[in-house]
């Protein structure tokens, strides 16, 4: 015979059960919240936010008549001089790999070994 007077007397079962651990965690969440959101609220109506000055006249004639600022740039050979560089630069690092490891990613510079570290090549893309 099946024991149907202890269902009905414990009510049904419930395959979710929340341990002690879990409600007092809850319980301590919910806690938290309501103070955090009380002293945030009740907060605002204690701290003190200074004196209130009055708004300042700004004469918009003078602005809108107002010659913009002046910006000199520096010199064109200047930069002229600091492309040429970097480019130099790129071409002397571009040269070198081609020479020592060009079909290669890399290049190991001790043992002048080479490594093919990507393997496909939308690796190297990226």
């Amino acid at each position: 015979m099946l024991p149907l007077h202890r269902l009905a007397a414990d009510g049904p079962k419930s395959s979710f059960r929340i341990g002690r651990f879990a409600r007092r965690s809850v319980r301590w969440i919910a806690v938290s919240g309501v103070f955090a959101v009380s002293i945030w609220i009740l907060g605002s109506f204690f701290v003190h936010r200074g004196p209130r000055l009055p708004p300042v006249s700004v004469g918009w004639a003078e602005l809108e008549n107002a010659p913009p600022p002046q910006v000199t740039p520096p010199p064109s050979s200047i930069w002229d001089a600091r492309a040429n560089q970097v480019k130099e630069a790129y071409l002397h690092a571009f040269s070198g790999y081609q020479k020592h490891a060009a079909p290669y990613d890399e290049l190991l510079p001790i043992s002048g070994g080479r490594v093919n570290k990507y393997v496909f090549r939308t690796h190297t893309t990226i």
